[in-house]
């Protein structure tokens, strides 16, 4: 099993154990520990907004981590303040958008001149943020902002997990989307009739079966035969090639230089050859 199936079936038991704590949660199974649970979850939250920013002073060029991590640790504080009383919803939302606009801002602080445009989000969602303090939500509508507000967010971080072209770097916004998704149902189910208290929970479980299933019923990529030593060694009876010998360039046979013609034979000539006799002398034997 390669690397990349460990991580679905990691991903599969997750959201398996986060449909379970859900339905045991909202059919009231855990009445009696919400508070504990509540602890749990704001721990759990803030432990991998930590995680995010402590990965930045080991790779600095991930420094968009800055945006899950203070968002994530944003989420841990409004899960926690939201146990005591005395906290109302509008000021646990200005905590949620506080920190993911606290992210911008430190990514526009670390490059002022080419991250200019994390001002402007920053700066828009402190917007947000004081118009909701300054308005306040009510009552009847606070479950409905909530989920827009968190739904909203989620889709805008699974978009951009879903464009960037490097999805395996791009991971950290697909986790925040998964996270705030959770929430968005959570809040908007809240108080509903069992259909609904049923419905986001059961679709997890369904999430990380499938993932569990696609894991086990994928199966291995045959690798091609290998081939034998034996094929790759040269016959005994050839011969080695030489070294030395320098690399030679065969041309097509139409780029192949081509012998100069020869000059044709010279006609014979009518003129009679000059042709130089030489007799042999004779000696005179007479006495």
């Amino acid at each position: 099993m390669n690397k990349q199936k460990i991580y679905t079936a990691l991903w599969g038991l997750l959201m398996i154990i986060l449909g379970i704590g859900a339905l045991a949660y909202n059919f009231g199974a855990l009445d009696q520990y919400k508070i504990i649970t509540a602890y749990i979850v704001a721990a759990l939250l803030a432990v991998m907004g930590a995680a995010f920013l402590l990965a930045i002073a080991f790779q600095r060029e991930n420094w968009f981590y800055v945006i899950p991590g203070f968002s994530l640790l944003s989420l841990g504080g409004m899960v926690y303040l939201s146990t005591l009383e005395a906290v109302r919803p509008e000021w646990l939302g200005a905590l949620f958008l506080g920190g993911i606009a606290l992210g911008f801002l430190v990514i526009f602080l670390r490059n002022r001149q080419e991250r200019w445009w994390a001002l402007l989000q920053a700066e828009t969602i402190f917007i947000i943020a004081l118009i909701g303090l300054g308005l306040g939500i009510p009552e009847s509508a606070a479950r409905l902002v909530g989920a827009i507000l968190f739904g909203g967010f989620a889709a805008s971080f699974f978009f951009v997990w879903l464009f960037s072209g490097h999805r395996g770097r791009f991971l950290w916004a697909l986790i925040l989307a998964g996270v705030l998704a959770i929430f968005a149902a959570a809040i908007f189910t809240s108080g509903q009739n069992q259909l609904m208290l049923l419905l986001w929970p059961v679709l997890l479980l369904l999430i990380g079966l499938f993932l569990i299933a696609r894991v086990f019923s994928s199966g291995e990529k045959k690798q091609p035969p290998a081939v034998p030593i034996e094929s790759l060694t040269p016959a005994p009876d050839s011969e080695p090639a030489e070294e030395d010998a320098p690399a030679k360039i065969q041309l097509p046979d139409a780029m192949q230089p081509r012998p100069a013609p020869e000059a044709p034979p010279e006609p014979p000539s009518d003129e009679p050859l000059d042709i130089e006799v030489i007799e042999p002398e004779v000696e005179d034997e007479t006495p």
